[in-house]
């Protein structure tokens, strides 16, 4: 009878060690709080590398892949790590260590998000198959809050191919083609679907505000029926019964003479906000020999989402745009793949004309702004980070006047993933040069062709096992200035 016992207590040990080795041992998140002050967590630059919440930088300890050390607790390179900022400069020593996981993505537009008082991520999963091998091939979803308690698996995916927008109460995400929300009140993180069958999704950038576009994605779907040449596109606010059409490619446009009976297939471009309402950019093509409609569109839409094609701004011929940069009603700036370019609207022929500014192909828009009258515009070529003055305004004109381009930064870079971070006017990025860990470079000290001033400084902690590899291969003094 012990004998039948004893066995019977393997086996179940047994079972208990397999089942443990298919789903992974659950991590212990428990964290001593940091200090934090709840009353200013204001947010910038969010969704990417590093973040500005209130006096603190939050800032990802560098890539370490997917296969980097992944221990909560234990981890430092790919760490979620923080400093205080002073004149809105890292002050170094103040660093500390808020998520110690392996934060990661393939997604070049996913980084580190804050909502309220949480930071959201992704990183691997610690899960392992039948064999003992980690399944870094999954990705969860995480958030911790700010001081660094509170450290949650939100979802898990079997890939890292989600793209997801965290709202105020949810987070809404695209997979295979669906459109899905979470919501973050629920005690288990219900998820449903809202959508099949979508081409694309868009959401308003996170560092525009807005109570109900701040919530609100916009998505397109195919319209199979026979005898049309049309997609519809549709609006979502987390949380509401269900979407709404907010363009026909057909029906919106009734009482319009079509360049073709069967309609327009339209494509969002981009989303911006225009006092009460939120603008949006699209493309439309419609199914003639050369697409008479082919061009760039946009619409103001109000809390409703009427539509009246009446109202719709048609700004290009032929030829689309990919980035609209507003500097007013009457002058954009825009991006497509053969530079920069500044569009200005003529009051006499009710047309839009486009004028090169930048003539560099592939180039990736970090920031514009306008200072004392001047369009500033910091760029990326090549890896390397550049600024140029392209604009000058007198009275209410903007006047072509592209001065030299001066080079910020030419070192080494990673841009595997994220790329570089514009805080204020400081600029974060993996450096190449040493494993990959994070580095920031003052732009305001930056004197062009005087290399001591344009070397970057490392932010974070270098990983006991980089340390040991850097005894062997020390970085040069060019790329690591500390």
């Amino acid at each position: 009878m012990k004998k039948r016992l004893v066995v019977t207590i393997i086996s179940v040990v047994l079972c208990v060690l397999v089942a443990l080795t298919l789903v992974g041992c659950k991590e212990n998140y428990k964290q001593k709080a940091l200090a934090m002050d709840w009353n200013n967590i204001a947010v910038s630059s969010n969704n990417g590398l590093a973040v500005r919440v209130g006096t603190y930088l939050y800032f990802i300890n560098g890539y370490a892949d997917k296969t980097g050390d992944n221990a909560f607790g234990e981890t430092v390179k790919g760490a979620i790590m923080r400093v205080k900022l002073e004149n809105n400069l890292p002050v170094k020593d103040t660093l500390e260590t808020v998520v110690p996981k392996n934060v990661y993505n393939s997604n070049a537009k996913l980084g580190i998000v804050v909502k309220g008082e949480y930071i959201y991520y992704s990183t691997p999963s610690v899960k392992k198959d039948g064999k003992g091998k980690p399944m870094t091939d999954k990705m969860d979803l995480m958030r911790t809050k700010l001081d660094g308690t509170g450290t949650q698996v939100l979802v898990s995916f079997d890939d890292f191919n989600t793209v997801y927008q965290v709202m105020d109460r949810h987070i809404l995400y695209t997979r295979e083609n669906k459109l899905f929300e979470l919501d973050l009140a629920s005690k288990s993180f219900k998820t449903k679907e809202i959508a099949d069958e979508i081409s694309q999704a868009k959401f308003l950038s996170y560092d525009l505000r807005s109570d109900i576009f701040s919530n609100t994605v916009l998505y397109e779907k195919n319209d199979e029926g026979a005898g049309v040449y049309k997609n519809l596109v549709y609006a979502y606010m987390a949380g509401s019964e269900g979407p709404k059409v907010i363009i026909d490619g057909l029906d919106s446009y009734k009482g319009k003479v079509l360049e073709h009976e069967k309609g327009y297939r339209v494509t969002v471009t981009a989303l911006d906000l225009v006092g009460e309402n939120l603008r949006v950019y699209y493309t439309k093509t419609d199914s003639t020999p050369n697409s008479i409609s082919k061009g760039n569109y946009s619409y103001d839409f109000g809390r409703d989402f009427s539509f009246d094609y009446k109202k719709e701004v048609r700004y290009t011929t032929g030829n689309t745009y990919t980035r609209f940069d507003r500097l007013n009603d009457t002058n954009f700036m825009v991006l497509d793949d053969k530079g920069y370019h500044h569009g200005v609207y003529n009051q006499e022929s009710k047309t839009w004309s486009f004028t090169p500014v930048i003539e560099v192909a592939s180039i990736q828009i970090l920031a514009y702004e306008e200072v004392e009258g001047d369009i500033i515009v910091t760029y990326v070529t090549s890896n390397k980070l550049h600024k140029i003055k392209v604009l000058e305004k007198v009275a209410d004109t903007y006047n072509k006047v592209v001065v030299g381009v001066e080079t910020l930064y030419s070192g080494p870079y990673f841009s595997t993933w994220l790329t570089y971070d514009k805080v204020f006017n400081t600029v974060y990025f993996f450096n190449s040069d040493v494993k990959n860990y994070t580095y920031y470079l003052d732009l305001s000290a930056v004197v062009s062709g005087e290399s001591k001033t344009m070397a970057g400084t490392r932010l974070g902690a270098f990983s006991h096992a980089d340390e040991i590899d850097m005894l062997e291969e020390p970085p040069t003094e060019t790329t690591d200035k500390k």
